[in-house]
């Protein structure tokens, strides 16, 4: 936090006494072995103090909060603390949150800071996180429930137990949905449940990361748009960005369930305050995934989104020509669509720079009514575009080549139906593999779905009129008009990934 006092002048400070009243809930939250008051409840306290004595200042938005040492209740049902507030001439306000402590064996008192956070008059203005970016998961994800996050994660009581369901977790962040509990102090920033709970998921996400436990410490800025109903429930989206190793900064985004935007807490800083003595479990950690490196290397630009990741206002990211075909369209063919069009979008920004704030519901990414697309304005060359999804999956990639993507669970009903799509010789290939026989099979019929698309033919055509003549894990080759060409293949668990390109 800027040291304020190294640049500009106090004007006036001001001490006045507070008394906490501990409630009862309060004692579900603890931190080795220890009760202590959350971060976010002593933000309420201080943002509701602010503004009996400072009423001109903006209280819903809190500005390079420092955490400090811990308030330990234990068996207190009341803590006496002090609310120092400091006016700098540059229109800053530092409000600071002190306690004291009795040392047992030299018996001198010591003055701890708990929290200090800067408030301001203003309201920032900020780039709101586009709808696509906030309302799906990209990245192959690791699922962990609500109940494995609470019985080892983070211990805290039941008070505290708020993300509900699963908790998605991939390198590009995680998303969850939180339920508010009915108590809680009452303030100007809604139930500090809330964010309390996106804290947790910033905390599983970097013990999946790192194998280490932190917790918060700082944040730069958190905004209170709309806040928190105590009894509702909500979405967060939390972004993870470039840190040090051992320091762990998250943008934190909260929505409600119809997609508006709650709060925001921007460069949120998490740490080990534990110095190591908190590890956890091992069935967490991951490391990062190369399974798709084979097809990602082949691409100029790929996106995979978890269908189950999808978040109940995902049709805000749909322009109108997209809400066009949506709107008739049954619940479990949506969920696909919005993945496609949410995939395509991601492509779009991760090839153009021009594209990085502009609202997901301006990009088009169909054309002609049917076919994938990702606009990529001011590009020097044309991309081609396709599309896939499976009952888990979506995806899109990108190229400057003719391209096919394909994905496909892995089951039975490609053996049964392999009379359909496979000829005599594709039909030794398979019974000759070393691969089981429902890979060996899917492999024939995936190959001729992404030629389909990447040519843009009848399925029954690259049915009749794909070779396929050799198969492998992770490479294929097929003729088509006696030309060969390279089919390329990942797996993620059960499903399949193929890829196919050709020249223009």
């Amino acid at each position: 936090m800027e040291k304020l006092s190294d640049k500009h002048k106090i004007i006036r400070e001001q001490i006045f006494p507070i008394e906490i009243d501990i409630a009862p809930y309060t004692k579900d939250h603890t931190f080795a072995g220890k009760t202590v008051i959350p971060a976010v409840e002593l933000c309420q306290i201080l943002s509701n103090h602010l503004k009996i004595h400072e009423p001109e200042l903006n209280n819903r938005v809190l500005y390079n909060a420092v955490f400090g040492k811990f308030i330990d209740i234990n068996e207190s049902n009341k803590i006496q603390a002090l609310n120092k507030i400091e006016s700098y001439d540059n229109g800053v306000t530092v409000s600071r949150l002190l306690t004291k402590t009795k040392l047992i064996k030299s018996g001198i008192t010591r003055t701890n800071e708990n929290v200090v956070i800067q408030f301001r008059k203003d309201t920032p203005v900020f780039n709101h996180l586009t709808y696509d970016l906030a309302s799906a998961l990209e990245g192959i994800c690791m699922r962990v429930t609500d109940s494995q996050i609470y019985n080892e994660l983070v211990p805290f009581g039941p008070s505290y137990q708020n993300l509900t369901g699963t908790l998605y977790i991939a390198e590009s962040g995680a998303i969850s949905y939180i339920k508010a509990p009915e108590y809680g102090i009452n303030g100007p920033l809604g139930s500090p449940f809330v964010f309390d709970a996106a804290l947790h998921a910033a905390s599983v996400w970097a013990q999946t990361y790192s194998g280490i436990t932190a917790f918060p410490v700082e944040f730069e800025q958190r905004v209170i748009i709309n806040p928190s109903i105590p009894g509702n429930k909500y979405f967060t989206r939390i972004i993870p960005k470039p840190s040090e190793t051992g320091i762990f900064i998250f943008d934190i985004w909260i929505y409600d369930l119809r997609g508006n935007l709650c709060e925001t807490g921007f460069n949120v800083k998490l740490m080990d305050a534990n110095r190591g003595k908190l590890k956890p479990p091992v069935w967490i950690i991951r490391k990062k995934d190369n399974s798709l490196n084979d097809i990602v290397s082949r691409c100029d630009a790929i996106s995979i989104i978890e269908l189950d990741t999808i978040s109940s206002f995902a049709e805000k990211t749909l322009s109108h020509t997209e809400l066009e075909r949506f709107g008739p369209m049954r619940e479990k063919r949506r969920q696909s669509y919005l993945g496609a069009r949410i995939s395509c979008k991601y492509l779009s920004r991760k090839l153009s720079k021009e594209n990085c704030i502009i609202p997901a519901n301006q990009i088009t990414t169909i054309q002609n009514k049917i076919y994938p697309s990702c606009p990529v304005p001011g590009a020097g060359k044309q991309y081609y575009c396709s599309v896939s999804h499976d009952s888990r999956f979506a995806a899109a990639a990108a190229s400057h080549k003719y391209i096919g993507i394909d994905i496909e669970e892995i089951s039975e009903t490609v053996v049964k139906a392999g009379h359909i799509y496979m000829n005599e010789q594709e039909k030794d290939l398979v019974n000759s593999s070393n691969m089981d026989k429902k890979e060996a099979s899917l492999r024939i019929w995936s190959i001729k779905e992404a030629v389909t698309k990447a040519l843009d033919l009848e399925l029954t055509s690259s049915w009749k009129n794909v070779q396929v003549i050799n198969i492998s894990h992770n490479l294929s080759t097929f003729l088509i008009n006696n030309v060969e060409n390279n089919a390329y293949h990942s797996t993620i668990d059960n499903h399949l990934f193929t890829l196919v390109e050709f020249e223009k």
